[in-house]
């Protein structure tokens, strides 16, 4: 399973993109050994058409077909077979910070079932072949972008389940934590009573919702403070506290120690 919730923990950055797709459609049994030290980077692998079969026979064997994206992690030692004609397309990369690990086995990441991530890595191999001026930089902005949209859609597949009938609400209050969206706000994107929301929201979080908000917001501000670039007075504006009283009661009430401590570090 992809695990893509560190990113919001993290500050992290990419380096040594490159994206590449077979220009020539692949025929059946192409088979890749790959070993230690041959890939030291990490991958995500669009299948646009055809099936792939990963671990042939072990504990680890994985399926992917036509619209999987593929996570392959850092000089990882796997088998690979295309068992149907196919065409893909990868976009490869290195995090700047070796702790940030996605997953420690192959898996895949979503399922393109709207087309709507073909369209990026399209984009994105169009924009990296033609080498035009900044198109690193460019690329770099749509990778982004991609890794964002498939970190919110594992989040969202994550709540699935138990916490389905609220998980547009709990979305909203982890996305827009900075701005001041009501309990009945929520009940209602989620079609449920507030208290039906706050009741379940409980078994999510220790917290209760808007506690919880408080929480993702001192967090931030905790961050914006230790970058050196904001003062406790910017850094609790920024994350949606008028109050700025009311912001140090809160945040020493989640970190133990006052903001203005955190700020002169």
């Amino acid at each position: 399973m992809l695990d893509l919730n560190i990113l919001s923990a993290k500050d992290i950055t990419v380096k040594n993109l490159n994206v590449y797709g077979n220009p020539m459609p692949i025929i059946p049994p192409d088979v890749c050994h790959c070993r230690k030290g041959m890939r030291l980077y990490s991958r995500f692998f669009y299948i646009v058409s055809g099936e792939m079969l990963f671990d042939k026979g072990t504990e680890k064997e994985l399926r992917a077909v036509s619209g999987d994206i593929v996570y392959l992690p850092y000089d990882i030692e796997y088998e690979s077979e295309w068992t149907e004609p196919g065409s893909f397309l990868t976009a490869n990369f290195i995090i700047n910070d070796p702790s940030v690990v996605f997953s420690d086995r192959i898996c895949i990441a979503v399922h393109d079932s709207s087309g709507g991530y073909l369209r990026s890595f399209r984009r994105l191999l169009d924009i990296w072949t033609k080498g035009a001026f900044n198109s690193g930089l460019k690329a770099l902005s749509v990778f982004m972008d991609l890794l964002s949209d498939i970190a919110e859609e594992t989040s969202r597949s994550g709540l699935a389940g138990r916490f389905s009938d609220i998980s547009d609400g709990i979305m909203q209050i982890e996305s827009r934590f900075y701005e001041d969206i009501s309990v009945e706000e929520l009940a209602r994107m989620c079609s449920v009573s507030p208290a039906t929301f706050r009741r379940k929201f409980r078994h999510y979080s220790e917290y209760s919702p808007i506690t919880y908000r408080n929480y993702l917001r001192c967090k931030r501000a905790k961050e914006l403070m230790e970058s050196g670039e904001y003062n406790v007075t910017e850094a609790s504006l920024a994350v949606g506290f008028d109050d700025l009283s009311y912001f140090n009661r809160v945040f020493v009430r989640f970190f133990g120690e006052n903001p203005s401590v955190v700020a002169k570090k």
